[in-house]
């Protein structure tokens, strides 16, 4: 299965990491219908990834538009929230800019790797 999302960031992209001590850029996009969707995408382990994934979401704001295209996804609501997740081994993020793309943050991933 594939599937496409684009729409306006909902919110500033968040740097987290993870219990398995990976570092996440999630990006969360709201298109025309229902739930916003969400990705996540990983940076590595190391302490350089952690710190370049970390300037990466502080660059990518509100209000930006953004096309996720992923293999799976799941339905997810805690604490009132809802979102749908997209993943996959295929995950692609692209943020756009005024004139295209502005930058693809999984490549940018696979670059650090």
């Amino acid at each position: 299965m594939s599937v496409t999302v684009e729409g306006l960031i909902e919110r500033d992209a968040r740097y987290y990491r993870s219990t398995g001590d990976r570092a996440l850029v999630v990006v969360q996009v709201h298109a025309a219908f229902g739930h916003p969707f969400e990705a996540a995408v990983d940076f590595g382990p190391s302490a350089n990834d952690h710190a370049f994934a970390e300037r990466t979401a502080r660059t990518i704001r509100k209000g930006m538009v953004a096309r996720i295209d992923a293999n799976s996804i799941t339905h997810r609501a805690d604490h009132g929230n809802a979102v749908y997740v997209l993943g996959g081994g295929d995950l692609a993020v692209v943020v756009h800019g005024d004139v295209g793309p502005l930058v693809d943050i999984t490549q940018l991933a696979q670059m650090r790797r």
